[in-house]
């Protein structure tokens, strides 16, 4: 941990005219069982700054499960240290929310055509109805030869044009996924399996991509390492699943992606409106479709319909429309 200046680097705290900040919490409509065990409640808490000029940016400390072991009472002193415009340890997740606030994003001019559109991929949960192209499913919770077979059953009971995205959320190991691939080796309308090993043995990761036919995508090793470029600097052939909340520097990621349009998969970490508008905004810089089913939401209070579309159109919800909420919440 270090502190940070009270004169910032990146901004001129005298351009500030206010700084707030908001918890947030977000009750799934359904729990959501994962490798890591059953997720029910979201919590964040929401940054809001205004300039002279009365321009207003968000920014969202997303606290997820098993990325960072940080908690509410953890950050709201750093958070009210920022308030006030006084010096502050530094946190990731706090970085983020900061970073957020600066970004490009905000500013962004949207033509609401058709090349502005995000899809994304649908969870597969039961008592929802699924209607995508790409379905995700978790793993990892059951033995592999359970979740091989329900598999084989999903392969065999949607249409041909229906392709799926394995999340092992760091469940398996090197002899489990090479069961699955030996498995589903041949299988076309398997994208990849994401995230299969503990974040911390990306290096093996790296080695087995070269062995495998199914494609890897890395999650959770992102975040570890908090660094894109490291795993392109190192050979890395896969795809990258990006939750934006979770990284320090806004201004790197979205660089990143548009470097790699055809790599890079924009996924939530089921943020607020507000982190979710800003993670949607990014979705948009990539060709993929992204990894952002907001269903765990649909017709919850506060919600923004325009987020439940299944095209999505990023910029839809405006700054005006979340000041709005803000001053609502």
């Amino acid at each position: 941990m270090y502190m940070i200046d009270d004169v910032y680097s990146h901004k001129n705290i005298l351009m500030i005219q206010s700084r707030q900040f908001k918890v947030y919490t977000h009750k799934f409509k359904l729990p959501l069982e994962t490798a890591y065990g059953i997720w029910s409640t979201k919590e964040s808490i929401i940054l809001r700054e205004e300039n002279i000029s009365g321009k207003i940016t968000f920014g969202e400390i997303s606290l997820t499960p098993h990325f960072y072991p940080y908690t509410i009472l953890d950050l709201l002193p750093l958070v009210d240290r920022w308030t006030h415009f006084k010096s502050f340890s530094d946190n990731e997740l706090f970085s983020s929310a900061i970073s957020c606030l600066d970004s490009e994003i905000w500013g962004y001019q949207f033509e609401n055509d058709n090349k502005d559109v995000v899809f994304s991929a649908e969870i597969i949960n039961s008592d929802f109805p699924i209607d995508a192209s790409i379905f995700k499913k978790k793993i990892g919770i059951k033995s592999v030869i359970e979740e091989i077979e329900e598999v084989k059953f999903l392969l065999g009971k949607y249409h041909s044009n229906i392709e799926f995205r394995l999340d092992a959320n760091e469940s398996l190991t090197s002899e489990e996924l090479l069961m699955w691939n030996q498995t589903f080796k041949d299988e076309q309308r398997l994208q990849f399996i994401e995230q299969p090993l503990p974040r911390d043995q990306y290096l093996e990761m790296l080695d087995l991509q070269d062995v495998l036919s199914i494609k890897l995508s890395i999650d959770e090793s992102l975040v570890f390492v908090n660094d894109l470029s490291f795993f392109k600097d190192k050979g890395w052939k896969g795809y990258y699943t990006i939750k934006p909340s979770m990284f320090r520097d806004w201004e790197h990621i979205i660089s990143f992606i548009k470097s790699n349009p055809d790599h890079c998969i924009i996924s939530t970490s089921f943020e607020s409106p507000f982190g979710y508008e800003a993670t949607c905004r990014c979705a948009k810089l990539s060709n993929l479709v992204g990894g952002l089913d907001r269903k765990l939401f649909k017709n919850s209070k506060h919600e923004f319909l325009e987020h439940h579309k299944r095209a999505m159109i990023p910029g839809s919800v405006t700054l005006k429309m979340l000041n709005k909420l803000w001053n609502e919440l």
